[in-house]
C-alpha cells in the first residue's frame, strides 16, 4: 500500500487482509496524523517517503520492497470481497502471471456506477510488471500471461469529504489542466449525490415502485447496519457497512 493520512480506513483494511498475506509492506508518504502508529499494529515494513501528491510515484519503489513472488496491490479504502479474497491461491495455480481485477465504487453507502467495467491491475507475480512513476498511467507487463478474475471484485468505498480532501492535497503538485479535470470530478460527484437524495426524498414508501426496488441505488444504510450488528455485537459500523454492501452486490 502506497497512503497518506489514512489513520481510519487502515486499521479496517489492515484487519480484513492480515490473517491470509504473508507480508503487509507500507509507503507511507509523510502522513502528518496516526497512520504510521496503525500500521505499526500490523507491521513494521513500513518506508516514510516525501509527499508527492499521488500514490503512482512510490507504488513501484513499495513493489520492490516485497520479498514474496507475488503482490497484492490495495488502497486503504479497498477490501477484496469473499469470493476474490477465497480464490487467490486458485489464480496463483491457473499459469496467469498478472491479473485485472473488476472494482465496485461506493461513495458515501451508495454504488457509483461511472459506465463500464472498472478493471484494475492489482494481483501479479513480482516481475511481471513496472509501474510508471506517472500519476495514472497504466503498469507496464512483462508477460502475456494475464487474466482477469470472473469470480469477486474490489470494493472501493469513500466518502465526499474525503474525495475533496484529497483532491485538495493534490492541487499542490498537479498543473492547471489536471487541476481542472479534479475540480469536475468533485462537482460531478456532488450533483450525482444532490439528484439521489433529491430523488429518494420525492419518491413514496411503495415497495412497488421500480425505482425504490433497484436495491444497488437505494436503500437505508443506517437500518441495515444496525440489524447487522444486533445479531453480531462484536461487529464494527465498518464491518457491517462493508458485508451489507457485499451482500448488497450480489442480489
Amino acid at each position: 500500500m502506497v497512503l497518506r493520512n489514512e489513520e481510519i480506513a487502515l486499521a479496517e483494511c489492515l484487519k480484513d487482509i492480515k490473517d491470509f498475506v504473508q507480508e503487509i509492506i507500507i509507503v507511507d508518504q509523510s502522513s502528518t496524523d496516526g497512520t504510521k502508529k496503525v500500521a505499526e499494529q500490523f507491521t513494521q515494513k513500513i518506508f516514510i517517503r516525501p509527499l508527492s501528491g499521488f500514490t503512482d510515484t512510490d507504488r513501484q519503489f513499495s513493489i520492490d520492497q516485497a520479498t514474496c513472488p507475488w503482490v497484492l496491490v490495495l488502497d486503504p479504502d479497498e477490501r477484496l470481497d469473499l469470493n476474490l479474497k477465497s480464490n487467490l491461491n486458485r489464480l496463483i495455480d491457473s499459469g496467469f502471471e498478472a491479473f485485472w481485477f473488476p472494482r465496485k465504487d461506493f461513495i458515501d453507502g451508495r454504488y457509483y456506477d461511472q459506465g463500464g467495467e472498472d478493471l484494475r491491475l492489482r494481483f501479479f507475480k513480482k516481475e511481471a510488471v513496472i509501474w510508471p512513476q506517472i500519476a495514472h498511467e497504466s503498469p507496464k507487463l512483462n508477460t502475456r500471461k494475464v487474466g482477469k478474475a470472473n469470480d469477486g471484485f474490489i470494493l472501493h468505498a469513500r466518502s465526499l469529504e474525503r474525495i475533496q480532501e484529497v483532491h485538495e492535497d493534490r492541487k499542490l503538485f498537479v498543473n492547471e489542466c489536471v487541476k481542472i479535470k479534479q475540480n469536475e470530478f468533485v462537482e460531478k460527484v456532488e450533483n450525482w449525490l444532490s439528484q439521489e437524495d433529491n430523488l429518494i426524498d420525492s419518491i413514496s414508501c411503495d415497495n412497488t415502485n421500480p425505482v425504490i426496488s433497484h436495491k444497488s441505488r437505494y436503500f437505508d444504510l443506517a437500518s441495515h447496519i444496525k440489524n447487522l450488528e444486533s445479531h453480531n455485537p462484536q461487529m464494527t459500523d465498518n464491518e457491517a457497512m462493508y458485508r451489507f454492501l457485499y451482500e448488497l452486490s450480489l442480489s
